[in-house]
């Protein structure tokens, strides 16, 4: 019988002949006309066509196999123990049912694209000759298999040998990145630390006292765990193996896994006899807010009290199967590290780890006690993180890089056994095929369903490259913790490990690191909650070179364990990354400067301030849990995630702010505090919004961005890639987009113009150009921030706009190499609440040697106190004048910078203001000057660089270049910069004291030759300059802004 619905769709049933059917039209309804037989019949159902166009074959292939069909499929696979490839087979053979009076046939299926590009090629040419079917939905476009023989998914297998945690390639026996390596882990004169708690290196690397006494969750715990268990792969293959620090990670690695695997575990895992599994018994975390060791406040002696049992939400629904593969996938990776190195511990343990094994990867079928590989679809070929908690849109994955981890641990943890080559060698090689296999299927389908790619045959409606969840209905652009871009980005890449190298294909990674970049510089939190390190991370897909550089500007706390999309990572294990890149040249990288200083975070518990205490009360304003027994700006544990520490108006991962900010909410986190400490439960004076006009608003100053709740101040950008309506004009450029709103009252810029490169002529296929409407460059076959090809790419670039700009010539060649394209140049980005950095005291600016050597030792870098001339300093090129900060040529005359950023051959920008000697952060000073400025005398003592991110005077609040919230100047602002008032304080040295009435004179003369908003900016620092010279200011160690308005005009 064929029917077509009101939907257009045509349907077809096929039933045992002789038997009558009576169809009715409204409502629709086909019913059997007899009683069936009390065996019952079969009638199978089919769709002839739908909104896909299909082929007429369509048709006669489903009567031709109508009378055979599947009750089941047999699945198995086959790994040999040396074959680099694996198979995973269907067969419907065994399993083939007819229906009475139809010729038998083979079992028609359907195949998806994740199949086919897994198929010999002799079937993969037979499946794309059959006719189109009707069926497309998440998982592509289906295609015909005809199942005369089973279906075999070929997988190749990452390699994983004698050195069983190294990736593809070997870490270079020498040069830059292996030193680096060295220093973050050592320490040397490039690294002052490690960048998660001040000075040290992540071979000083401590666990959080909860995590070596097994108290809390198993997720955040097992990432912990495991980032120990990678610095000590690395210090081995790094040839370290023989140092101190090397057997004290290890025994600190040792014995906290023994904690969480002992039977009288404070967290204990118990064994479900009902779903067959493994889960952890939960913990109320209770630390006595600091004052004591961390414990679980609950009962661990009986089952039934387990609060993870009865709690869907605690330890991420580990307790009802949720993410399983995640938890204890970093667990086994950490019992891999312990089996390299100390054998008999991981026979001790064994027991206790191939259980944590069989409870997500069992390789046996004939195992009565756990299921097969729990969270995998064979089908699919990726993992399913869902429990058995009902979710209405069905099964769900969000991190697809954890579940790559988790299978790839287990081949590791095998490899380690086999290698032995003991009794145990069998062992060991089917849970390395195993692991293998499983993490080759996880890649190839987690490559192909979560990157998306331009016109693709999987997902190609889905309009995001990166699918944040995917459930069995819909994918979505979000994650369990938000919807930002940077966020979707970041949960795909995480743990950094080896084999996340065949996940970051190069091919998706240029359709879309621009966008990812973007996302992330444009929105503070990016940084501000730790995930601005993985931009790095993919940057060195494409270019070591500029990722290196990105590492580097990251700030202090870039791998803090307060963090947590950073706990599990560290400076010394990116690095690694960056150094095992295919296409690395070495000769391309320049050493960062030498390190000048260090800042140290406040060890947990320890108060930060100990005024404005108040009332002690149970509960606070807005209906807050109050904790008494913490202050403002304190180091304390999130709301029930004892793993994760934060200070301040930091944000804990269920989106709740960290008790200790000043007050109840702020605008970056996703929700208010659970828990207030003590004097913090205020109502914050932020929120409070004022209608948006033009002006005035100090420039710099903390505003918030066009319709959002967001703050920006300086040169930041806000969530819509626009640049900051306080900025100043030198930060044109600095963002994706100009300003959309001005409140500066005049000091704002003009909408960017659409750009053309008619007028720039013609340009090589894959040279480095801009971005149309962006300061972003592009080169090769990468896509624009806005889905367009970049201009220079060849017309076989596919991206998910068709391309608006185009700079090659009408017969463009064959595209040369490509060449890693320069980052705009650095700009100091001072984000709201960065790491606190400790307070500087004030400086005495007649005798800066006056001090003890031991203060010394403390406040200065790396150089002794400067005075007198700032030394060699480049010559005036009077053919380049320029106005201090302006963007302008680099020394190659290729590149361009801008103020304090620094050019590709490691010399200052010409354009800088004049610095202290050794403070600029280039590696060397510039090449030649032109803002011609007159040689200063500079007197002080430099206890920080020009535009780092230091503490306002009096204040809980950060600065780098701009003025700080009661309108003074920042510390470490550079000369020129325009605030309300002057510095309180001064780390820069930067006192001058000569006069410049002259220069205020020659420059102004001058001013024609820039653009009216230039004028406006330069106008400014002359009068300062001026004022200063006539001495009409307050005698200060500073340079202060004017306050009198006479002085413009003479200026």
């Amino acid at each position: 019988i064929e029917f077509t619905l009101s939907t257009g769709d045509s349907w077809i049933a096929f039933f045992p002949p002789g038997m009558g059917w009576t169809c009715e039209k409204q409502p629709f309804r086909l019913a059997a006309a007899e009683i069936a037989p009390a065996r019952g019949v079969v009638v199978r159902l089919a769709m002839l066509k739908g909104k896909t166009p299909v082929d007429a074959s369509w048709g006669d292939l489903l009567r031709q196999h109508a009378g055979s069909y599947p009750v089941a499929s047999g699945a198995d696979y086959v790994a040999h123990i040396n074959s680099e490839t694996a198979q995973v087979i269907f067969d419907w053979g065994n399993h083939r049912r007819n229906i009475p009076g139809y010729p038998q046939s083979d079992v028609l299926q359907l195949v998806w694209p994740n199949h086919v590009s897994l198929l010999s090629e002799e079937e993969k040419n037979r499946v794309n000759s059959g006719p189109k079917t009707p069926f497309k939905d998440l998982r592509g476009e289906s295609k015909v298999f005809i199942a005369s023989a089973p279906l075999v998914l070929h997988y190749e297998l990452y390699p994983i040998a004698t050195e069983e945690f190294a990736g593809r390639n070997p870490i270079p026996m020498d040069g830059l990145l292996r030193e680096m390596m060295l220093e973050a882990l050592k320490g040397g004169e490039h690294v002052a630390g490690a960048k998660y708690d001040g000075a040290k290196t992540d071979s000083e690397f401590q666990l959080p006292e909860n995590v070596k006494l097994a108290v809390g969750d198993t997720y955040f715990s097992g990432k912990l765990l495991a980032r120990l268990a990678r610095l000590v792969a690395i210090a081995h293959e790094l040839d370290q193996s023989n140092e101190a620090f090397f057997e004290e990670m290890l025994s600190q690695l040792a014995d906290s896994m023994e904690k969480w695997l002992e039977k009288g575990a404070k967290t204990p895992f118990i064994y479900d006899k009902s779903w067959g599994g493994l889960v952890s018994c939960g913990c109320n975390y209770d630390d006595c807010w600091g004052s004591c060791a961390p414990k679980c406040t609950n009962d661990v002696s009986q089952p039934a009290s387990c609060p993870a049992l009865h709690q869907a939400g605690q330890n991420f629904g580990n307790g009802f199967y949720n993410d399983h593969h995640f938890h204890y996938g970093y667990f086994i990776y950490s019992a891999a590290v312990l089996a390299k190195f100390r054998p008999d511990w991981e026979r001790h343990w064994r027991p206790q780890i191939l259980t944590l094994i069989r409870d997500y990867a069992n390789p046996s079928s004939a195992d009565s006690k756990f299921p097969l590989a729990r969270h995998k679809d064979w089908f699919m070929g990726f993992s399913w993180a869902g429990g058995i908690k009902f979710e209405p849109l069905g099964r769900n994955q969000e991190s697809v890089s954890e579940a790559i981890n988790s299978y790839y641990a287990v081949a590791c943890y095998g490899t380690v056994i086999a290698n032995r080559g003991d009794q145990d060698m069998d062992l060991g090689c089917q849970l390395r095929q195993l692991g293998r296999l499983l993490t080759a299927m996880e890649v190839h389908s987690g490559d192909m369903f979560w990157h998306v790619r331009p016109h693709a045959e999987v997902m190609s409606t889905y309009g995001r490259p990166t699918v944040g969840i995917m459930w069995e209905h819909v994918a979505l652009h979000q994650t369990w913790f938000g919807g930002s871009g940077w966020a979707v980005e970041g949960i795909q890449m995480l743990p950094v490990v080896p084999v996340l190298e065949d996940f970051l294909k190069k091919d998706w990674v240029q359709n879309h690191f621009l966008e990812y970049k973007v996302s992330c510089d444009s929105d503070p939190s990016c940084s501000k909650l730790g995930w601005s390190w993985l931009v790095c991370i993919q940057q060195a897909v494409l270019s070591v070179k500029d990722a290196f550089e990105c590492l580097r500007r990251l700030d202090d706390s870039a791998f803090s364990l307060r963090s947590p999309a950073a706990s599990g990572n560290s400076l010394t294990n990116s690095l690694y990354w960056f150094a095992t890149r295919s296409d690395l040249t070495p000769t391309d990288l320049k050493a960062w400067p030498k390190a000048t200083q260090v800042i140290t975070t406040p060890s947990p518990g320890k108060t930060a301030s100990l005024q404005h205490l108040g009332p002690i009360r149970r509960f606070g304003r807005h209906g807050v849990r109050m904790n008494n027994r913490c202050l403002k700006l304190s180091d304390v544990a999130c709301p029930n995630v004892p793993s994760i520490r934060c200070i301040g108006d930091s944000c804990c991962p269920d989106g709740s702010l960290c008790p200790s900010a000043p007050y109840y909410s702020n605008p970056l986190c996703k929700s208010p505090k659970k828990i207030a400490c003590r004097g913090t439960d205020g109502h914050n004076p932020a929120i409070k919004r004022t209608p948006e006009k033009d002006g005035p608003c100090p420039v710099g100053s903390a505003v918030f961005c066009p319709g959002t709740m967001l703050l920006c101040q300086q040169d930041q950008c806000c969530p819509d890639g626009s640049l900051c309506p306080s900025a100043p004009l030198s930060a044109t450029g600095r963002c994706l987009k100009d300003k959309v709103h001005d409140c500066t009252g005049g000091l704002g810029q003009k909408p960017a113009e659409k750009q053309s490169y008619d007028v720039l002529g013609e340009c090589q296929v894959g040279a480095p150009v801009k971005c149309p409407n962006s300061n972003l460059k592009c080169w090769g076959q990468m896509c624009c921030a806005d889905g367009r090809p970049c201009p220079s790419a060849s017309k076989s670039t596919k991206c998910w706009k068709e391309k608006e700009v185009d700079c090659l010539p009408k017969e463009a060649e064959a595209p040369p190499p490509a060449e890693p394209f320069e980052e705009p140049p650095e700009v100091p980005r001072d984000h709201l609440e960065r790491s606190r950095y400790p307070e500087e005291p004030s400086v005495d600016p007649v005798d800066p040697q006056a001090r003890s050597g031991e203060d010394h030792a403390e406040h200065v870098r790396t150089e002794a106190p400067t005075t007198g001339t700032t030394g060699a300093q480049a010559e005036c090129d009077e053919s380049r004048k320029c106005v201090m900060g302006a963007s302008v040529l680099c020394p190659d005359k290729k590149s361009r910078c801008a103020g304090m950023g620094c050019c590709p051959d490691g010399s200052l920008c010409p354009s800088a203001p004049t610095l202290v000697a050794g403070t600029s952060g280039c590696p060397s000073p510039k090449a030649y000057d032109c803002t011609c400025v007159a040689k200063p005398v500079i007197v002080g003592h430099a206890s920080c660089l020009v535009g780092a991110s230091v503490r306002c005077p009096g204040s809980s609040q950060n600065c780098s270049i701009g003025c700080c919230p009661d309108g003074s100047t920042c510390p470490s602002a550079p000369l020129g910069t325009v605030c309300p008032s002057p510095k309180k304080e001064d780390c820069t040295g930067q006192t001058m004291i000569r006069k410049y009435e002259g220069f205020a004179r020659a420059a102004s003369a001058e001013m024609r030759h820039f653009n009216p908003f230039a004028l406006v900016a330069l106008a400014t620092v002359l009068v300062t300059v001026a004022a200063l010279a006539k001495g009409r200011q307050r005698r200060s160690m500073y340079l202060t802004v004017a306050s009198s308005e006479g002085e413009a005009g003479e200026a």
